[in-house]
C-alpha cells in the first residue's frame, strides 16, 4: 500500500461529507424560507448548475457552487438566494462562503429567465469582507457577458463554516436575506 492512497480516499470522504453538510444547510434554509412564504424558484429539488459527467469536462465534475432560488407569490419580480460557493477556479476566496442576495427585476419574466446568475453576485463583487455586510451591486460591476438588467440588487455572505447550527442559519442567513426583503422577523 501506498502512503498516498489513503489520503485520497480520506479526502474524497471529507469532499462527501461537505456535500452532505451543505445539503443539510439548503434543506433547512428551503424549510426557514418556506415557513415566511418564499418557496423555491425551480420546478425541481436541482442544486447544482454548469456541472458535467463528462471526461472533457473535469474541471466541472466538481461543482463549485451550490444554490437555492426563492420566489414569493406576492413578489414575482423579485428572486431571492442562498448559495454556497466552493470554489469557481476564476476568484480567489479564501475560504468556502455561504452568500446571500436579493434581486429586483422589471417583471416576473426577466426574474425566471435570469435564476442562474443570482447566486454568483458576490463571487463578482470587488473584494469585500465576508462579514455578513449588505454590499449593493451596481450593473457595471458585472461582467458583459451578464447580459440583463436589474433594478436593484443586493448581496452579503459569511464564511461557510461560521453556519454551526440551524440557530445560526436561521439568524445570520435566512434572517439576513429575509430582512432585505423587507419581511418582518418573528418575535
Amino acid at each position: 500500500m501506498t502512503e498516498e492512497g489513503p489520503k485520497i480516499i480520506r479526502a474524497l470522504r471529507q469532499v462527501r461529507r461537505l456535500h452532505d453538510d451543505v445539503s443539510l444547510l439548503l434543506r433547512t434554509a428551503d424549510k426557514a424560507m418556506g415557513e415566511r412564504g418564499w418557496k423555491n424558484a425551480k420546478s425541481d429539488s436541482r442544486a447544482l448548475y454548469e456541472t458535467s459527467s463528462s471526461i472533457d469536462r473535469p474541471q466541472q465534475w466538481m461543482p463549485w457552487e451550490i444554490y437555492r432560488y426563492y420566489r414569493h407569490d406576492d413578489r414575482s419580480a423579485t428572486l431571492a438566494s442562498l448559495t454556497v460557493l466552493l470554489d469557481d477556479g476564476q476568484t480567489e476566496f479564501p475560504e468556502p462562503l455561504v452568500s446571500g442576495s436579493v434581486i429586483e427585476f422589471e417583471d416576473a419574466n426577466t426574474a425566471a429567465g435570469h435564476a442562474y446568475w443570482a447566486g454568483a453576485f458576490y463571487r463578482v463583487m470587488p473584494k469585500s469582507e465576508p462579514d455578513g455586510r449588505i454590499v449593493e451591486v451596481q450593473r457595471e460591476q458585472l461582467e458583459k457577458s451578464w447580459d440583463f438588467e436589474f433594478q436593484s440588487a443586493r448581496c452579503f455572505a459569511y464564511p461557510l463554516v461560521t453556519v454551526t447550527s440551524e440557530e445560526v442559519l436561521r439568524e445570520k442567513l435566512v434572517g439576513r436575506l429575509l430582512s432585505q426583503l423587507g419581511v418582518p422577523l418573528p418575535g
